[in-house]
């Protein structure tokens, strides 16, 4: 490909594949292939994110959560949408899914009062167990009536309410 410059003050001159002769005062610089270091940085970075995100949904599930009843109000109000992730380590006030002792596949949303290591209200001590509670102690079913938590059932950690929009807000412990 030829480009002619039209140019008054310079006799007129074609360059082959755009770009000028050398002048002698240096090598003459291609730059068809400027931006691809950029592209690969960006594709590498695109990958890393990727990558990252995936082990982040692997390792912490994320699951949401919709609230039902008032057993947890104010903390968490009928409605509420919520994001729970899953954890290892549990503190005295986190807000957690757990799954019912008695009921396989019925999930509860709440406060973990008691850990493991702790002596529970009923006088036991707990091994691989929690003890949950909801905020409404006449309202909820909780561990004061189906006992303590093992932890293989615990399904995450509570972390943020997304919806509605005037509820939005991280949850931490109380």
């Amino acid at each position: 490909v030829a480009v002619s410059v039209d140019d008054a003050a310079r006799p007129e001159q074609s360059f082959q594949h755009g770009f000028p002769p050398s002048d002698g005062r240096g090598s003459v610089t291609r730059t068809y292939h400027r931006g691809m270091e950029g592209r690969k940085v960006a594709f590498a970075a695109a990958a890393l994110a990727g990558i990252a995100a995936a082990y982040g949904f692997r390792r912490w599930r994320p699951s949401r959560i919709e609230v039902e009843g008032g057993s947890m109000r104010p903390t968490l109000e009928e409605g509420d949408w919520a994001i729970a992730f899953r954890t290892r380590r549990l503190h005295r006030g986190d807000v957690v899914v757990i799954e019912h002792p008695d009921r396989a596949g019925f999930e509860l949303v709440k406060r973990v009062t008691h850990l493991p290591g702790d002596l529970a209200p009923d006088g036991l001590g707990l091994v691989d167990r929690v003890w949950v509670e909801g905020e409404h102690p006449d309202g909820s079913s909780d561990s004061r009536t189906f006992g303590p938590v093992p932890m293989g059932l615990v399904r995450g950690r509570v972390w943020v309410v997304w919806w509605p929009p005037g509820r939005i807000r991280a949850l931490g412990p109380r």
